[in-house]
């Protein structure tokens, strides 16, 4: 390259020659890469370009501005700090007839005046002028051939093109354009189909700022919109085909200054030159393109897995891999097209006729947005030319999707192939997707729409208004009904979080449809009265997102929910009217035990009812609503569910305002999975809507069993009444219990024929409590509560009805019978008019005590007491339980069991000899009546005392082994057995130990279902922590360290993770379920203390809410520790590590 120098100015010399001979050779190095590359694709030229550029920058290569090139650079680059906006208004100001009547080089020189500086903006104002003119409007009548509006004239006339109009005014502006000639695709172009002349056109090449660019400024001006005429959808396969061709005239900016890459897709140059592209297309890669418009390079895609447009399918599943971009999120639609000259099988062609085509069926589109990826997989229905339309677009509040892309597909279908088509969804686009962004839901789980899973049941979470939004779902499949598969779904949405959880029956492809709508009410005129009447719920709510779940294995566990249908369990809408709101704590679907209780917080004054459902092995109901009860008040309603059995309960919850007329509406819907049934359960009083209507009733007692032959106290308070009874039903066959005027009788229950008058029991009232004392009777009758609302009121009101049964028996806490007891009581036999042990039912439920210390001799029992093994739990030897627990435990258990067994063997014989010789004495002799009865009462003490001794020691060996094992539920029956009045001193050491411990357990019980409860979302939360907060770690660490895990395996985090699982056989939780903290070193737990020290709540909590709440379990159950192991901890020090793996062991 040399150098001319003037007066004015330094031109460069350029040696062409030589430039062309240098890029030749770049070319040809690149060659063996470009060939490599493969079929090209927009994204492969333009790193094409890239890597051209880049190697003439490396080798020094000059470019002249005359010499078209490779441009190196995007559109968006260049033009990334221009702003058109005042350009264009002044631009299209100059449409007039007066402005169209000068000159081309006064009009080029009007337009451009005030952009000389910059060859782009000069460029654009000639451009955006030249592509708003509608050359259909302009008048050209008396037009002079120097007229600018001559120019439109000729191509009106089709004598020039737009291409050579733009030459003649870009050169009034001093800038470079040349014309390219070629062939471009229209809108009918077909895959495959030879580039004949029908397909040739002109567009330009055009030089500013030293960079060559492409411009179409006849495209950029109008569009040809058509309708499909070879393809039509299988729904309209039979109806006839209007053709219609439509122009508008319309500015599309597309095609200002088009990237090379982009442009290849519809235009191909004569001269490859022309193309702008390193690695050049040929024609016949320039006619098996996929047809991409300008909307697929505007929303950022790129084509992965096809890059041809024409492809050959000859598998069953067929799948297309499209390229999204990450900082541009994109939603997309799907049409599929079959061709009109298709022989339909006799199958699709009844589908077809009678309109059962399901479209949905046969394709399936989701995106996966960790690796920014479109897949769409498709299983055709059979062998035909399809076509697939891909339309997409950004987010928008009024959403139209845009045509991106259309492949043909040529599939063969084999005869003896069978795949089953996707079961139906209603979205085009699995998982998130418009819908889900426009109403706010946000955090949906999975992310793809489409996935496998092993396990037995998949779950979608996402967190949304509540309280603004309802949904329901609906499960579809192949090979099931959408009926049949509602028992295996349970869907809740509370607290601003939603969950669906779904049981597979069987592995397979299962639909999960998820439809919303808002709870806003609404509505309508009623044409007698003129009111507005609000509208009932809507049977089906517009879609709001699909999956697929795909289930590879057989599944081992599968929940059913009985008798569940699409509504979303949890709040109703009638729910939020009242305004009532859920307790933080509760969800509408948990495991529990035995029993639960829970509340909603009130504003209005309202009233309920309750229904509690159980289900037997056929799904049949079975109504237990008499262990259902609900408490009113002011401010909240209390609700009590007690479980008699195992298994899946349904409770529904109904509601209206205070003394309403309406009727009840359904306001709440909840599931228990009852893993563990209560041993006495108990079965509440039936109320009617005479005790619905107050907040303010309540029963003080009794909330329990009525067995017969018992006597029982009643108190009710916060009646206004003028009496109270309670009478026995006699089998009468009114049983309505929610009718408000149930009861019979008058106004004096004594003049009530049925009844007779000791069946009536009066109620008195003192300080607004109703209190009576009621004999239960020897037979299973009802006891009935009804009220006299007026002075003048001829009937009495039903408001309560207890059912009375027979007493239970009672088995102890290993569910054997007390044998030993019954044996013993069986032996003694004393006169019927005397206290008799054997009256004793020691098999009596624990509520009716048994007093054994009425019949105790103190001064026998010391020997016994003496002779008893006393066990202090508090002294306990760390280091032997530590090394040698088991053998230890199994020694001092074989120790209790020989002492309790020689005990027992000194004191039967002894018993069993007396009662021989009393035997044999009476048959020896007969002596007087007086002199017998006293020898018999004699013998007859002193074996009670005996038995009574014998009884003690076997209650207070119970007593010491529950202390020993720390067993909660085990320590509770023997507690009430040992702690009933008159109260027994020689238990007084022990019971006060247990109490104690008792206490410390039920704390600690407590605190470990709480943990328990923690959600699956909140410690996959902690799981994925990033970045990790050093509190976390910490908290961690220390309980890591009460669950046996010493500090050397958790000072990584990747360690940590591996226990913070939800369901793992390493999960934390589960660790915390089975852990016993009272037999834990005090070490561990002293330097598990030291670790928290440092941290701070506040810190953990907004940092991790998982983390926060193990923070405090842990934080509790340590001061438990310290509380029960107050007098020995002193003793230790907090355990270091080498400590802790002497304890712990390496794992």
């Amino acid at each position: 390259m040399g150098i001319c120098c003037s007066t004015n100015s330094v031109v460069p010399i350029y040696n062409m020659a030589e430039i062309q001979r240098q890029l030749e050779i770049v070319q040809d190095d690149l060659l063996r890469e470009f060939q490599d590359m493969g079929f090209p694709t927009n994204t492969k030229l333009r790193m094409a370009n890239i890597e051209w550029y880049q190697m003439v920058q490396r080798r020094g290569i000059p470019l002249p501005p005359t010499l078209i090139y490779p441009n190196p650079f995007t559109k968006e680059e260049i033009l990334r700090n221009y702003d058109f906006t005042k350009i264009d208004k002044f631009a299209l100001s100059k449409k007039s007839s007066c402005f169209l009547s000068k000159t081309p080089s006064d009009a080029v020189a009007s337009l451009t005046r005030r952009y000389r500086n910059d060859e782009i903006e000069k460029f654009r104002v000639l451009f955006r002028w030249f592509a708003s003119l509608n050359l259909h409007s302009i008048n050209y009548s008396d037009v002079k051939v120097n007229e600018i509006r001559y120019l439109m004239y000729q191509i009106h006339r089709g004598q020039m093109s737009h291409s050579e109009v733009l030459c003649w005014i870009c050169v009034h502006a001093n800038i470079d354009c040349i014309e390219i000639k070629g062939h471009q695709k229209h809108e009918q172009f077909d895959f495959g189909e030879e580039l004949t002349d029908d397909l040739r056109g002109s567009w330009n090449a055009v030089r500013l700022n030293n960079l060559w660019f492409l411009c179409n400024v006849r495209f950029a001006s109008r569009s040809v919109n058509a309708n499909e005429r070879v393809y039509s959808p299988l729904l309209k396969f039979f109806e006839t085909k209007v053709y219609e061709r439509t122009l508008t005239y319309k500015y599309n900016d597309f095609y200002f200054l088009t990237n090379p890459e982009e442009m290849i897709y519809s235009h191909l140059p004569t001269n490859a030159k022309h193309e702008l592209l390193a690695r050049e297309v040929s024609n016949l890669e320039f006619r098996d393109q996929v047809n991409l418009s300008q909307n697929f390079f505007s929303l950022r895609l790129g084509i992965v897995s096809h890059p041809k447009g024409k492809i050959i399918a000859n598998s069953i599943k067929n799948e297309i891999i499209i390229q999204t971009n990450e900082s541009l999120p994109v939603f997309f639609w799907n049409e599929l097209l079959i061709d009109n000259r298709t022989w339909l099988t006799s199958e699709v062609n009844d589908r077809v006729q009678t309109g059962n085509v399901d479209s949905q069926k046969f394709i399936a589109m989701f995106q996966d947005k960790q690796r920014h990826l479109l897949i769409i997989r498709l299983r055709l229905p059979q062998s035909a030319r399809y076509k697939l339309q891909l339309f997409a677009n950004r987010y928008k509040e009024k959403m139209t999707y845009l045509n991106c892309l259309e492949y043909a597909i040529n599939f063969t279908k084999y005869e003896n192939i069978n795949v089953d088509p996707f079961p139906h969804v209603h979205q085009k686009e699995l998982g998130p997707n418009y819908r889900t962004t426009k109403l706010n839901f946000i955090k949906m789980t999975p992310e793809l729409g489409m996935y496998y899973t092993s396990d037995s049941f998949t779950e979608i979470r996402f967190e949304a208004d509540d309280d603004e939004f309802d949904i329901y779902v609906v499960i579809t499949s192949c090979g099931y009904t959408s009926e049949s598969l509602r028992k295996y779904c349970i869907s809740t949405f509370e607290h601003r979080r939603g969950l669906v959880k779904f049981y597979f029956p069987d592995c397979g492809e299962y639909g999960i449809n998820i439809y919303a709508e808002s709870r806003r009410p609404k509505y309508c005129c009623s044409c007698l009265c003129f009111n507005f009447c609000e509208k009932d719920e809507p049977n089906d709510y517009p879609s709001l997102c699909s999956y697929i779940a795909v289930c590879t294995q057989t599944p081992t566990n599968t929940v059913i929910f009985p008798k569940n249908d699409r509504i979303t369990i949890g709040k109703r809408t009638a729910f939020l009217r009242l305004g009532l709101v859920v307790d933080q704590n509760f969800q509408s679907y948990q495991q529990c035990r035995e029993s639960i209780n829970f509340k909603f917080n009130k504003s209005k004054a309202c009233q309920f009812k309750i229904k509690l459902l159980s289900f037997t092995d056929n799904e049949e109901e079975i109504d237990c609503s008499q262990y259902a009860f609900i408490e009113n008040s002011l401010n909240s309603v209390k609700f009590f569910l007690n479980f008699p059995y195992k298994g899946m309960f349904k409770c529904f919850i109904y509601g209206k305002k205070l003394n309403s007329r309406k009727s009840y509406k359904l306001i709440y819907i909840c599931y228990f999975d009852v893993i563990q049934a209560a041993n006495n359960v108990i079965s509440f009083p039936q109320i009617t809507d005479k005790w619905r209507i107050s907040e303010t009733h309540r029963i003080i007692e009794p909330l329990r069993n009525l067995h017969c032959d018992e006597s029982v106290q009643f108190q009710i308070t916060g009646i206004q009444c003028q009496k109270m009874i309670c009478r026995r039903n006699r089998r009468r066959d009114n049983t309505n219990n929610d009718d408000e005027n149930s009861g019979s009788g008058d106004g004096d229950a004594c003049d009530d024929n049925n009844d007779r008058d000791d069946d009536i029991i009066n109620f008195t009232c003192e300080n607004d409590v109703w209190t009576t004392n009621v004999d239960t009777g020897n037979q299973t009758d009802d006891l009935i509560i009804e009220i006299k609302l007026r002075e003048r009121a001829k009937f009495f009101t039903e408001i309560l009805r207890y059912k009375v049964s027979e007493q239970p028996r009672i088995e102890d806490e290993s569910g054997e019978r007390k044998e030993e007891l019954i044996a013993v009581n069986n032996d003694a036999k004393m006169d019927t008019n005397e206290v008799r042990i054997e009256q004793i039912n020691w098999l009596l439920e624990l509520e009716k005590h048994v007093y054994m210390s009425e019949f105790i001799n103190e001064d026998l029992i010391k020997a016994t007491e003496d002779s008893q093994e006393k066990i202090n739990p508090m002294e306990l030897d760390w280091e032997n339980r530590l090394h040698n627990n088991e053998e230890n435990e199994k020694e001092r258990d074989g120790e209790k069991r020989d002492k309790g067994e020689e005990g027992e063997v000194e004191e039967k014989p002894e018993a069993k000899k007396e009662g021989d010789n009393e035997n044999g004495n009476n048959e020896e002799r007969k002596p007087e009546e007086s002199q017998e009865r006293g020898a018999e009462a004699a013998v007859a003490e002193k074996r009670d005392t005996k038995n009574e001794a014998y009884n003690i020691s076997f209650i207070k060996k119970k007593l010491n082994k529950a202390i020993e094992d720390q067993d909660y539920k085990r320590m509770i029956p023997v507690i009430q057995l040992a702690s009933e009045e008159p109260y027994c001193h020689q238990l007084r050491n022990e019971l006060l130990t247990a109490n104690e411990l008792m206490e410390n357990l039920k704390q600690i019980e407590m605190l470990k279902l709480r943990i328990l409860k923690l959600e699956e979302r909140l410690i996959t939360e902690l799981h994925n922590l990033n970045p990790l907060p050093d509190v976390v770690h910490t908290v961690i660490q220390a309980v890591l360290l009460v669950l046996s895990i010493s500090e050397a395996e958790s000072k990584d985090w990747k360690e940590c993770q591996l226990y913070i699982k939800f369901i793992s056989s390493m999960s934390i939780l589960k660790k915390i379920d089975e852990l016993n903290i009272l037999k834990i070193h005090p070490g561990i737990i002293l330097r598990a203390d030291e670790i928290l020290s440092s941290v701070d709540l506040k810190l953990v909590t907004n940092a991790s809410r998982a983390g926060a709440a193990i923070f405090a379990w842990l934080k509790q159950i340590i001061e438990i520790y310290k509380r029960v192991y107050h007098d020995q901890i002193s003793r230790f020090k907090p355990s270091g590590i080498e400590e802790q793996i002497r304890f712990f062991g390496k794992k």
